[in-house]
């Protein structure tokens, strides 16, 4: 996997951990040194991708399946 694969899945895991800490888009881009519009883009690929349409959803299957390592 190139390197940047791996950084972008790896940064879309501590999205993840940080949705399912309730974390504001805005406080992942702060937390994460990211712009707000890359956080909104990422959330909603991985929305997509995981067949949900909320936080509250996508947190439960992350931390169910394994996607995120804990609530951060």
């Amino acid at each position: 996997m190139p390197a940047l694969a791996g950084e972008v899945i790896a940064q879309v895991r501590q999205i993840l951990g940080l949705i399912a800490g309730g974390t504001s888009n805005q406080e992942i881009a702060d937390a994460l040194n990211i712009p707000l519009q890359t956080v909104t883009s990422r959330v909603q690929i991985v929305f997509g991708k995981l067949g949900v349409d909320n936080r509250t959803h996508a947190a439960a299957l992350s931390l169910r399946d394994g996607l995120c390592d804990a609530i951060q």
